[in-house]
This record gives structure tokens, C-alpha cells and sequence, in this order.
């Protein structure tokens, strides 16, 4: 068997690492309360979470944003082995649900910044991270989830929060800077 071809199959029988259409897969299954692979679903991105993800990777961060809009996104940023650095764009619009996908530049500044952000606003410090309403009494009915992901040489790390209830500062800016970065303002809107 050809190198490529095993690791391919390793890859499948560890769980996909190819880009999911359906959104199954997207998050490992000890997430409590996995959230619904209708969040990922049509972005026809690779699952994070896998060991496979972080081959030939340094760091790599996505946020993806759904709810009860009729636009939903996903951006990631990759850190290859070499330090080159990529960005991914999806978008995703109207009852027709849309796709639109492009690649943008992010800077090695900007990479730094997002890193000292999640850092700086304690993002990523606990597996799972789930942000909620502050009281016991306190509900969250609509908006829209934001799930930001993070993989490196720490591991993968998931943080999920509904941006109208209970997202800490931190958390929204990280997600603000990244869209951003990516140049994308209709998604950036959806934190507001």
C-alpha cells in the first residue's frame, strides 16, 4: 500500500478528516451535547479535532457562526509546518443556502493578535468550553452560536457560546477580529 493510501485509510477508520458536507463529524463525541451537525453543515469543512488535523500544521483557529438567520459562515486560518499562513472563507446565504468560498491573506501580526486575544480573555482554558446566560434562572431562547475552534501542538480546544447570551467580551472580539481579518462584515454583523 502507497503512503498516501495509508494514510488515507487511517484516516477514515480513526474517523473523517475529509470535509464534511453534512456537518456529522465535526466535533469529537465528548462534547456533551454535541452540538448540531446542522451548524457545520454545507461549509464542506475538514473536522478540527482529529489527529490528523494538525499534520503538517503549527496552529490552526475557525470560527463558525449559525443560528436562526438565513446567513451563516465559517473562516479558518491555518499555520502550515513552514509558517506560511492561509485563510479559508465560507459563507453560506438565503433559504437557497447559497455557498460562497474564498481564500484570504491573513499576516503573521494579525495571527499573533488573535492568539493574544484568546489568551488574554482566558478563551480555550477549560475542554469543552460553553459560555451561557450568568444566572440560574436565565434562559436563552434565540441568536446566533458561535463556535470557535483551536488546534496545535496543545491539542484541540472547542469554545461554543450564543453571541445574545452570555458570550463573554473576549469571545466576541476574538470572533470580530477573525472575521475581520477575512473581510467579511455581513458575518461580523451577526455579533451584534
Amino acid at each position: 500500500m502507497r503512503r498516501e493510501t495509508r494514510g488515507l485509510a487511517a484516516c477514515l477508520a480513526l474517523s473523517s478528516c475529509m470535509p464534511s458536507a453534512s456537518g456529522e463529524g465535526m466535533v469529537p463525541r465528548d462534547i456533551p451535547g454535541a452540538i448540531h451537525a446542522r451548524h457545520f453543515s454545507g461549509f464542506r469543512e475538514p473536522p478540527l479535532w482529529t489527529p490528523q488535523a494538525a499534520r503538517g500544521y503549527r496552529t490552526r483557529l475557525r470560527v463558525t457562526a449559525s443560528g436562526i438567520a438565513y446567513l451563516r459562515g465559517s473562516v479558518r486560518i491555518d499555520e502550515h509546518a513552514d509558517g506560511r499562513l492561509a485563510g479559508h472563507l465560507v459563507v453560506i446565504e438565503g433559504r437557497e443556502a447559497e455557498r460562497t468560498a474564498r481564500p484570504f491573506r491573513p499576516t503573521r501580526g494579525e495571527l499573533q493578535e488573535l492568539l493574544r486575544i484568546a489568551e488574554e480573555g482566558r478563551i480555550w482554558t477549560i475542554y469543552p468550553e460553553y459560555w451561557g446566560p450568568a444566572g440560574v434562572d436565565s434562559i436563552c431562547v434565540d441568536g446566533i452560536e458561535f463556535v470557535l475552534e483551536r488546534v496545535d501542538a496543545r491539542g484541540y480546544r472547542f469554545s461554543r457560546a450564543n453571541v445574545q447570551c452570555g458570550a463573554p467580551y473576549a469571545f466576541r472580539r476574538l470572533a470580530e477580529r477573525i472575521f475581520e481579518i477575512a473581510g467579511e462584515e455581513q458575518l461580523k454583523r451577526l455579533l451584534r
